[in-house]
């Protein structure tokens, strides 16, 4: 409950001020009545006086059971006396109803209902029992408990407890005041004065929670203050409204206009920051609180996105109420006046906003010390997405996830001025997951203006292709949109996703939308989940065929072998002496740090003179935490062809492997693309052709492919002012670039080549095998 921590503070303002700035008196501002020889209960009912209210005094036995001792009826002052008794240190209470009171705030007359308890123990001498809103709070809590304890001990303490939460010595023992009226010649005692701000407060929380202005009972007030005193202290549903009521109350005080708006300040702010009528206008609560949690939100299990580490704290109601960036010893925003609205939390993430208020940020000082201020929200708050750590991530696959909640996107005028327009996520949005031992993601988002056009941002590839929306981080991905043609975004508008895997399976995520157009900005957090079924296989490394095979199998020995593996290349330009095959004629090793696994062999073409083929290779280590395994185009050619040193030759595709891409490892690897066409134009006697050249001949090489929906190579570009690839052969060996390979053959009649490239940032590679027109 964290209003009533002030209003020990606000209290002793309004003694200050009552004795012109000295030390609190002892004359109380309204006298208790004198109590008679035989009165051994007397009191009042808060919020009041109540005249003409029923009060009865009753004795409580361990099990909470009640006997009615003796009932009467307050007077026209609100006073109430009994003269009844019961043995040393027995249980009673007090209960309140009808009767009439004036209401502080809006000057009119009231009735008491429903009935007010107050519960305390029987000490022997005549004493003054109060019933107030939060003595009833007593009774609520002790009736709520597990196992409540009715025994003097048990009732002692819980209303110890209560005290110490209002900062008062005693619940019931006290002196009504009434803060309405001008204060008497001495200042009241601190406590007095706080027991009859927190009634006043209730009576403002009253109005706050209330419905229909003046028609409303109390019992939603009494429910709401049960559930923030016994049940969420946090709540911020009621929290703010209390806040807020206190405020209202202080206003209808006799306290001189400069002294209230500095004790409202002081409810609103604490005393770091001047308040004035504009600042506290901004801080008293806006919005209305919205949504709640579906699943249990535990303290410190979330980490909000952009932050690696930190602390989160929620409410029962699954709103996060404050959050720091790293351990107890740093610092720690709060929310204080406001609301939050929007909540969406099932347990693995959360997302809501921060209506507009006050926030209490408190940050070490040096030591032990702490220093708290009070910030200022603005008027629409601070939205948050948060996401629990996702384990068991699929090995492979693409999941969709559906948008299931957002927070309020608002575009600022791109003139600067006016209001902003509200932007609202169409249900279908929607991002994809792709799984390769992390998290790939891909975004549709849709947004409705209230215009009624729609348009949407996506990242390159689509949800179908989330390998080309650009390489991601596996813990948090900030994924860059298309920002779509249209007047509501002008040019130079961005936008980016970030956004956070979560949860068993990776199947739910917490982004933030974030859009900055010129002079404006939008921001929204939301949460999309996807359906607890395993992902679609069709976003696994397919294996492959077995190609046309090899025939007839090369032989161990000394062979050109061309190979990238994790970018690194493997005898590029010399022969390797101890390559050795498969009983498919496959690649089965060579000596290097790299390992081979046969068995996984595909795409395989050729003879014994040149071939191509994939095969599993392998790198790095477990242990070391660079193990990565893939699926790698290869060619093979034996050093012994005699290649012509004049002329030129064509040279027509036979077989092409699978385009592979450097993502992943083991099954989880990007889905293979296709070579379309090639084909090759050979100079051997020129370098640059058309120049002669004793040395060097030209290789011109057209190469046509598609990866993930995206086409790539040397005919594409043709299309924007590039001609084929011009590589440099010299003897057997061609290369330069991003082609590799060499001629085969007794008259060089073969060529294979491997080949590689790019697509979005990926680097991809194949394997052809040529052969001469004419051979």
């Amino acid at each position: 409950m964290k209003s009533t921590a002030r209003w020990a503070g606000v209290a002793l303002a309004i003694v200050l001020s009552a004795c012109g700035g000295g030390g609190g008196g002892s004359d109380p501002v309204a006298s208790p009545p004198v109590a008679q020889s035989q009165t051994t209960v007397s009191g009042s009912i808060a919020p009041g006086p109540v005249a003409g209210a029923t009060v009865q005094m009753l004795r409580v036995d361990a099990q909470g059971r009640t006997t009615l001792l003796q009932e009467v009826r307050t007077g026209s002052d609100g006073e109430y006396a009994f003269n009844a008794t019961v043995p040393a240190d027995s249980v009673v209470m007090l209960a309140a109803s009808g009767g009439s009171w004036t209401d502080p705030i809006r000057k009119t007359t009231a009735t008491l209902d429903p009935k007010l308890r107050a519960v305390d123990t029987w000490t022997g001498p005549a004493r003054r029992i109060n019933v107030t809103p939060y003595t009833e709070m007593v009774v609520r809590g002790i009736e709520s408990a597990k196992t409540p304890d009715w025994s003097a001990t048990g009732v002692r303490a819980a209303n110890t407890s209560a005290a110490q939460t209002l900062g008062v010595a005693s619940t019931t023992d006290f002196v009504r005041l009434d803060l309405t009226q001008p204060p008497g010649a001495n200042a009241p005692k601190v406590d007095d004065v706080t027991h009859a701000l927190v009634n006043g407060s209730f009576v403002g929380l009253w109005h706050r929670l209330s419905t229909a202005t003046g028609q409303a009972g109390m019992s939603t007030a009494l429910d709401g203050l049960h559930h923030l005193v016994n049940i969420d202290p946090e709540d911020d549903r009621i929290g703010p409204a209390l806040a807020a009521g206190t405020v209202d109350f202080l206003e209808a005080t006799a306290l001189p206009v400069a002294e209230k708006l500095r004790t409202q300040g002081l409810v609103l702010f604490g005393s770091d920051l001047l308040p004035t009528a504009a600042t506290l206008a901004e801080a008293m609560p806006k919005g209305i609180s919205s949504g709640t949690a579906l699943a249990a939100m535990p303290d410190d299990q979330f980490r909000l996105l952009g932050e690696v580490q930190g602390r989160t704290h929620f409410n029962l109601r699954g709103a996060l109420v404050s959050y720091g960036p790293g351990d107890a010893k740093t610092s720690r925003n709060e929310l204080y006046t406001g609301s939050v609205a929007e909540v969406f939390a099932d347990g693995d993430v959360g997302i809501g906003r921060w209506n507009g208020g006050v926030e209490i940020v408190t940050y070490p000082s040096g030591g032990d010390q702490f220093v708290t201020r009070s910030n200022l929200l603005s008027t629409t708050g601070r939205f948050y997405a948060l996401a629990r750590p996702a384990t068991q991530i699929p090995a492979c696959g693409v999941r969709r996830l559906g948008l299931v909640a957002h927070t309020q996107l608002n575009l600022a005028s791109t003139t600067g001025s006016g209001a902003p327009m509200a932007l609202t996520p169409t249900a279908d949005s929607a991002i994809s997951a792709m799984y390769l031992g992390g998290v790939q993601i891909a975004v549709d988002v849709g947004l409705a203006s209230p215009t009624g056009e729609t348009v949407r941002f996506r990242s390159r590839g689509g949800l179908t292709h989330p390998e080309l929306a650009g390489w991601q981080p596996d813990a948090e991905n900030d994924v860059y949109l298309e920002v779509p043609v249209s007047p509501l975004f002008p040019p130079g508008t961005t936008a980016l996703l970030k956004v956070r895997p979560a949860g068993a399976g990776a199947r739910k995520a917490a982004a933030i939308l974030q859009i900055n157009a010129v002079n404006a900005g939008a921001y929204a957090a939301l949460a999309f989940v996807g359906q607890d079924t395993p992902p679609d296989a069709q976003g696994c490394a397919q294996s492959g065929a077995p190609g046309t095979g090899i025939d007839p199998k090369p032989a161990a020995g000394s062979h050109f072998v061309f190979l990238n593996h994790n970018n690194e290349n493997m005898n590029f330009g010399a022969p390797n002496e101890a390559v050795t095959f498969g009983p498919k004629g496959e690649l089965a090793s060579v000596p290097s740090p790299l390992s081979f696994t046969p068995a996984t062999a595909y795409d395989l073409a050729g003879n014994d003179f040149a071939s191509i083929g994939r095969v599993t290779v392998s790198s790095g280590s477990a242990a070391g935490g660079n193990f990565v395994q893939r699926s790698q185009p290869y060619a093979v050619a034996r050093p012994d062809a005699a290649v012509p040193t004049s002329g030129s030759a064509t040279y027509t595709l036979l077989s092409a492997t699978a385009v592979m891409a450097d993502r992943g490892s083991g099954e989880a690897q990007l889905p293979p693309g296709v070579i379309d066409s090639a084909s090759v134009t050979v100079y051997f006697d020129q370098y640059p052709i058309g120049t002669p050249n004793p040395y060097y001949g030209t290789v011109r090489i057209n190469i046509a492919g598609r990866f993930a929906g995206v086409a790539f190579g040397s005919a594409v570009n043709a299309a924007n002012g590039y001609g084929p690839m011009d590589v440099r052969t010299s003897g057997q060996n061609l290369g330069g670039g991003n082609i590799s390979g060499a001629f085969a053959g007794p008259t060089g009649e073969y060529l294979v080549v491997h080949y590689m490239d790019g697509v979005a940032g990926i680097p991809i590679r194949a394997a052809l095998l040529f052969k001469r027109q004419g051979s």
